[in-house]
């Protein structure tokens, strides 16, 4: 999972109806974030077709998933064959403050957020494990940070295409 830089392009109407329903001004508000809530929603989306251009010369991607509208449950999917399945494991990933706040903030349900936002994941590769190391390393020295997120298995019968745990 390569990190995203926040809030990305996607979930802006959730967002707008969180901070006008609790009448916040987002220029003026930071609510325990490092610089005003706007601000952290304008950080620009981090492109990651470099770094992906880079490592198809290196090394065999097997799957590749940008992760947008519709969050890592809905686009993942998109590149698995639909005899096999995701378990990721949330734990691993990084989830930036202004999720968590505009969860709390809206009480918008734990599947909700997985399904509207990125929760700090933008992309999603999957390499054979011989590879892991390998990708992990250059992201990062390419300057995207990156983890293991959870691995590919095949779908028990009627499962879910990504399983969140």
């Amino acid at each position: 999972g390569l990190a995203s830089t926040g809030v990305h392009s996607n979930g802006y109407s959730l967002v707008r109806a969180i901070l006008n329903k609790r009448r916040i001004n987002p220029l003026r508000t930071t609510m325990g974030l490092r610089r005003p809530i706007a601000r952290e929603l304008m950080i620009p989306t981090r492109i990651y077709v470099t770094p992906v251009l880079n490592l198809l010369k290196r090394y065999n991607l097997h799957a590749v998933a940008h992760i947008t509208g519709g969050g890592i449950v809905e686009n993942l999917p998109r590149v698995l064959p639909g005899k096999l399945q995701a378990s990721l494991e949330k734990s691993r990933i990084r989830t930036p403050k202004i999720f968590r706040l505009l969860q709390n903030l809206g009480n918008v349900p734990e599947d909700e957020m997985w399904r509207v936002f990125n929760m700090g994941i933008g992309m999603i590769l999957v390499v054979v494990r011989r590879d892991e190391k390998g990708v992990l390393d250059s992201l990062r020295r390419m300057g995207y940070p990156a983890c293991t997120i959870g691995e590919i298995t095949s779908r028990p019968k009627n499962g879910r295409a990504v399983e969140l745990i």
